[in-house]
């Protein structure tokens, strides 16, 4: 049985900021989530457990069964369904949490990645893929586009088989992580954007992850 004293030590937590954890390199990792009897994440405070160690820990406090998701699948569920916390166990310099409000900071980028994640897991094709995010907005690492007619192509280039991609990220905060080159951050809707690089380059959203998507 949990005791009030025993919860309370588990909640109290250092709270940490997005930046802090670098969240975006962490949102394909699959990770324990205590739920409850339908699977669900348990608790306004959600309890996610990267090592064996710390599972077993909140599982024996808790007494509530394991699940494993994606990181950012997590988050998506904290924000849509109103929880309020998110307690991570099991960094290797210690345990953290970050509040809702602080991951409310990134809630469009977290639904983009959900969108992704989606793609990516059920194999879907690339021109159905791009139905589900051309209203999204990504950012490329470059100078900004004036017009359709009169464009300023200076962009982070990622080549594959001969064939130049333009890198698109899920957030700034996700650009400036492989902003090597020093670009600026420029927001852009995928659908325009494809639009006009069409013929010059393809684009390929988050080139560094294993959930990446390519159109050419």
């Amino acid at each position: 049985m949990v005791t009030a004293k025993k919860s309370e030590k588990n909640d109290n937590l250092p709270l940490m900021s997005i930046n802090q954890l670098d969240i975006f390199e962490h949102l394909d990792r699959e990770v324990a989530v205590l739920v409850d009897n339908e699977g669900i994440p348990w608790g306004q405070t959600i309890r996610v457990c990267l090592s064996q160690k710390a599972l077993e820990e909140q599982m024996l406090l808790f007494k509530h069964r394991a699940v494993t998701f994606p990181l950012g699948i997590v988050i998506d569920f904290l924000l849509k369904n109103h929880r309020e916390r998110l307690n991570l166990y099991g960094f290797s310099l210690g345990d953290y949490a970050l509040e809702r409000g602080e991951l409310e900071k990134i809630a469009y980028a977290i639904d983009s990645f959900k969108l992704i994640w989606t793609c990516y897991k059920e194999k879907l094709p690339q021109e159905i893929s791009f139905d589900h995010l051309k209203s999204r907005t990504f950012y490329y690492l470059g100078a900004p586009i004036l017009t359709a007619t009169h464009s300023t192509f200076n962009f982070d280039i990622d080549l594959q088989n001969g064939k130049e991609f333009i890198k698109l990220f899920l957030s700034k905060e996700s650009a400036q992580r492989y902003n090597y080159k020093q670009l600026q951050p420029v927001p852009v809707n995928l659908a325009n954007f494809k639009f006009i690089v069409e013929g010059k380059c393809g684009l390929v959203i988050e080139p560094t992850r294993r959930y990446n998507i390519r159109f050419e």
